[in-house]
């Protein structure tokens, strides 16, 4: 399988995967800032945010770009996204496969993403083109094995060639400490 996927990549898919993650960054940090800021101290004042910072300034030309927080759409140009959920904690999880089963070394952090295809031709999705970042800015991948157990047995999580106008949900799984 790893081979199938590495064979066919053209250097274009490059440039897609680049922007994937910039959108994946952007995304995640939205969901992380979102879900840290309750426990944090700075919960009221909010000036740690990007998203706080750029809707309080009104000079258009210096505003830092918003950061999509849970259920707001983040487009890349070929992708919409939307982060549905975003949770950790787990350490084992399994589908309706019993053999599609995986053991976080730390915890899992699982994102559930609505994707659609926003272009006028079929694009490749793949799980492993998003990461998660936490605080220090440490970048964490994608699991494969943890994106399987974390969909249904039926899903196409891991890669996927959509259509234009077609849209999928799935649950990204990343192995954190």
């Amino acid at each position: 399988m790893n081979g199938d996927e590495k064979g066919t990549k053209k250097p274009s898919h490059k440039v897609l995967k680049v922007v994937l993650a910039v959108v994946s960054v952007l995304v995640l940090l939205g969901i992380i800032g979102n879900l840290a800021s309750p426990s944090s101290s700075n919960t009221k004042s909010g000036g740690t945010s990007p998203a706080a910072s750029s809707s309080s300034s009104n000079s258009g030309a210096a505003e830092a770009p918003k950061v999509p927080g849970l259920n707001q759409p983040a487009d890349d140009g070929k992708f919409r996204f939307v982060a549905t959920a975003f949770s950790c904690g787990k350490t084992y999880i399994v589908n309706d496969n019993e053999f599609e089963n995986a053991h976080a070394q730390g915890q899992w952090c699982l994102l559930s993403l609505n994707v659609s295809n926003v272009q006028n031709e079929a694009q490749e999705f793949g799980s492993s083109d998003q990461y998660l970042y936490d605080d220090s800015g440490k970048q964490f991948s994608a699991d494969t094995s943890g994106t399987s157990a974390a969909n249904p047995s039926s899903s196409s999580c891991n890669y996927q060639q959509l259509n234009p106008g077609v849209a999928i949900s799935c649950v990204v799984a990343f192995d954190a400490p």
